[in-house]
């Protein structure tokens, strides 16, 4: 059923949606959820068209990696002038060589985001043929260079409810060292760290499970290193406002950087 949900010829579009919603009632069980990540896929939430009406892409700026990470800028620029909005023309290959977890989080964000732009990112009617499931546990399964991509850009959004569930969907999809590495290369590890501050305590609890799962890689300890994660989470067990159930979650995800 993975491979059918993953065809893109129109032939196997009501085999895609059947194979999709079989996968999906699947998902339900950890068991199978797991072996569906497996297989490339990831299960993300359904937020509705109208969680997207807020979004709003960054202003032009030289191009950058999903993980905020620079591109160097090329010593010859494109003689077509399209060298800060082509990419690829602005990547100089003898000495900028992203890999292909980069290269993938590229692809992601680029189709989420013209997905969003366009408002043909969720569709109202996306969950309906679930039958049984409640409206706020509405959820659609996409290959996984989307589906990170989509994750990550939810927790941009302004809806609370959105946000939490987005989190927890990528600490629930962070079963792997693959996972964990594409959600760091996504962009994932800086928003969730600024949501462990979040006026919402289900969303900052959210954050803490997220980046608890994340953290059983180390590449990804040493990107919330670098962005001032462990300074961060010291104020927040040091902050007497500090909910225990949260206080339980940041201390869980702090062992892993003394152990």
């Amino acid at each position: 059923m993975a491979r059918l949900v993953q065809k893109k010829e129109d032939d196997y579009k009501i085999i895609r949606k059947e194979a999709r919603s079989a996968l999906i009632q699947l998902a339900s069980d950890d068991y199978y959820h797991n072996i569906i990540i497996e297989e490339g896929l990831v299960r993300v939430p359904l937020v509705g068209s109208a969680a997207y009406k807020a979004f709003r892409p960054l202003p032009h700026s030289w191009p950058s990696f999903p993980d905020g990470s620079e591109i160097q800028r090329s010593a010859c620029p494109s003689k077509y002038g399209a060298t800060e909005l082509l990419l690829g023309l602005s990547v100089n290959e003898k000495q900028t060589k992203p890999d292909c977890a980069k290269v993938s989080a590229m692809i992601g964000r680029s189709n989420q985001q013209f997905l969003a732009r366009v408002g043909a990112i969720e569709l109202d009617d996306e969950g309906k043929d679930q039958s049984g499931s409640e409206k706020n546990d509405l959820y659609t399964i996409l290959p996984w260079i989307d589906g990170v991509a989509r994750l990550v850009l939810i927790l941009g959004l302004e809806d609370v409810s959105a946000i939490k569930k987005a989190a927890r969907a990528i600490g629930d999809a962070s079963v792997n060292e693959h996972m964990c590495t594409s959600f760091k290369e996504a962009g994932a590890v800086k928003p969730l760290l600024q949501l462990l501050k979040h006026s919402d305590a289900p969303v900052r609890e959210a954050a803490a499970y997220a980046l608890e799962k994340l953290s059983a890689s180390s590449i990804v300890c040493q990107k919330i290193k670098a962005e001032g994660g462990l300074e961060m989470l010291i104020d927040i067990v040091k902050d007497p406002n500090t909910a225990v159930k949260q206080l339980e979650k940041v201390l869980r995800f702090m062992l892993t950087f003394f152990f």
